[in-house]
């Protein structure tokens, strides 16, 4: 149904007893969804930290700390958990600031734990001769 793109622009179920194979079913329907701006699933004590982790591969297109990954993902839904009162995509303006804020949050976590500059040729750059040479360049 959330695939669809339905009219919806909330959906609340929290106190549903909705697991992890529940939360994997709707991150799966919301990789299409570009409608859907709140999707509440709090006070489900089945849902642990594996199906939230589900949620958020969706809303981050598998990889968190990807900047690619972050590019490509939705950026609309904003997903609340009984782990994170938002787990993405925080009560922000538009898609567009949701993509910033993202983009922001992963370039400041490279940056607190390592090179940002390691993990853009290590991980985003394609692997050929120049970035293997850029490489050989850093320490």
């Amino acid at each position: 149904f959330l695939e669809t793109n339905p009219c919806m622009l909330q959906l609340d179920l929290s106190c549903n007893a909705m697991d992890d194979n529940d939360a994997t079913k709707i991150a799966r329907a919301l990789v299409t969804n570009k409608v859907l701006r709140l999707l509440e699933m709090e006070f489900n004590p089945a849902m642990t930290q594996t199906g939230e982790k589900a949620l958020r591969k969706t809303v981050y297109d598998g990889d968190e700390t990807s900047l690619n990954s972050i590019a490509a993902s939705n950026h609309i839904c904003e997903i609340r958990t009984r782990y994170r009162e938002a787990l993405c995509n925080g009560c922000r303006d538009t898609p567009k600031v949701n993509r910033r804020w993202k983009l922001y949050d992963t370039l400041n976590y490279h940056h607190t734990k390592f090179s940002n500059v390691h993990v853009l040729i290590d991980n985003e750059l394609p692997n050929n001769d120049e970035t293997n040479s850029a490489k050989k360049l850093m320490p």
